[in-house]
């Protein structure tokens, strides 16, 4: 949805609003509202109206990965990564098999002293959620954190399984196997890298 003002329909005592929704790049006009200029809403009042509706919606599908992106996306705009870091752990704890939230953790304790116990959980759960994309997950992250002789790792025991993505993953296989050749290059360990193509060219 695009909720724009119109400043050419707009005056000094009346904004005109149009909310749209959006298919494809192409807008459907879906109403136009003319409100006195004085009323306003202040970033508390948005943020308040915003995570009630986020909440509403996790209660009703707390299995959904997405309700608790949707809201983790929000309060990371409005600057509270602490609830952002707690909602990782709610996720977590309604989705104890989806990446999304272990990774997210890991990402955000990447810095600062609990650098090494964010590394250490993450691999924990990779070594006990076994599969070609969660392996990629893990070379990932080390790739971002800079760890370069794990992230290498992570991406050569990612080939000890077939190259597939799961119900849980945002893209298939071989962009995959795309993430973990190229972290495997980017760290300079050229044999992983050419396994893990190699994998993927095969398939």
């Amino acid at each position: 949805y695009v909720l724009a003002r119109d400043d050419s329909k707009s005056s000094p005592g009346t904004a005109l609003w149009r909310l749209y929704s959006r298919d494809d790049d192409q807008e459907t006009l879906l109403c136009t509202i003319q409100l006195d200029p004085s009323r306003r809403l202040h970033n508390e009042e948005i943020v308040r109206a915003g995570l009630a509706g986020l909440d509403r919606r996790i209660a009703v599908a707390s299995h959904d990965i997405g309700s608790y992106r949707q809201k983790f996306y929000f309060l990371i705009e409005f600057e509270d990564r602490r609830a952002a870091r707690r909602l990782c752990e709610d996720a977590a704890e309604a989705l104890p098999e989806h990446w999304w939230p272990q990774l997210t953790a890991a990402l955000m304790d990447s810095t600062g002293p609990e650098a090494l116990d964010a590394a250490g959980r993450f691999a924990d759960w990779v070594s006990r959620h076994p599969s070609f994309a969660h392996w990629v997950y893990l070379a990932y992250f080390y790739d971002a954190v800079g760890d370069h002789e794990q992230a290498c790792e992570a991406a050569l025991r990612s080939a000890e399984y077939p190259i597939a993505s799961g119900k849980d993953d945002d893209c298939d296989g071989r962009v995959l196997a795309y993430t973990a050749a190229h972290c495997a290059f980017r760290n300079e360990c050229f044999d992983t890298a050419a396994v893990v193509a190699e994998g993927a060219l095969e398939r």
